[in-house]
């Protein structure tokens, strides 16, 4: 058994059992509203977690992108100076817990 199958059979098995419990997501689950606080986040997490440069929110095309998805024009992005200072704030509130979680 390679650690890559064990991975994958452990996420399967968690998945089933939560499926069999009836938590986790549901595809057909709505979507929570939008707010300004909660995209902003979501902007924060995915570009941290995906090591982009702060700056990709200014990119005119991104934010039509959003626009057009979202069908409201006036919707504006955030500053990459906003995103930095969101990822600094998100850093600060989880650095104590994840600290706490991985103390032995």
């Amino acid at each position: 058994l390679k650690l890559k199958d064990g991975t994958t059979n452990f996420l399967n098995t968690a998945r089933s059992c939560d499926q069999q419990r009836g938590i986790g997501p549901s595809p057909l689950s709505p979507l929570p509203p939008y707010t300004e606080a909660r995209h902003r986040a979501l902007i924060a997490v995915h570009l941290s977690a995906r090591k982009r440069p702060f700056h990709s929110v200014e990119d005119p095309e991104y934010g039509k992108e959003l626009r057009l998805v979202s069908q409201n024009r006036s919707l504006r992005t955030p500053s990459q100076e906003t995103v930095r200072d969101d990822v600094e704030r998100l850093y600060e509130g989880f650095a104590p817990r994840l600290t706490a979680y991985f103390e032995v």
